[in-house]
């Protein structure tokens, strides 16, 4: 079974439209903006709670530090791009080489088509992952 036929009937060449690539990164902030919601959900509740257990000792501070809301990194890679191009051509998609990259790891390259050394100050990898696993709830979509 051919998951994307309309690929698979000849070689050619598809060109994306900067409208497509508009719609990927709204696609891909939208998807940002409740996971980071569902993050700072999460650290909220952790922090209310130690808050509650050091309102009840004696050493608790007269005002409480605020901390900014966590944010991930807003670009996407171009993988995430491909991966919106063929979401709307393809039946199913199976995705490969894509995990979270540390800036410490040495088990894969930052980038396939050069030597790059790889640095996370621009995309959030970590996020990439949530985003596709997202996707794939609603779409037949797969991690190797």
């Amino acid at each position: 079974e051919r998951a994307c036929t309309f690929l698979a009937q000849q070689p050619r060449v598809l060109f994306l439209a900067p409208t497509l690539v508009t719609a990927c990164r709204v696609v891909w902030m939208s998807i940002k903006r409740k996971l980071e919601e569902r993050i700072q959900i999460k650290v909220s509740q952790m922090e209310a709670e130690s808050l509650s257990k050091l309102a009840e000792s004696e050493d608790a501070p007269l005002s409480i530090p605020t901390r900014a809301p966590f944010r991930y990194h807003s670009k996407p890679m171009s993988g995430m791009v491909a991966l919106y191009f063929f979401l709307q051509i393809c039946d199913s998609i199976t995705m490969f080489g894509f995990e979270p990259f540390k800036s410490n790891s040495a088990k894969s390259s930052y980038h396939y088509f050069d030597k790059r050394l790889g640095m996370t100050r621009v995309h959030s990898f970590d996020l990439a992952i949530d985003v596709f696993k997202t996707i794939g709830t609603q779409f037949p979509l797969k991690l190797e």
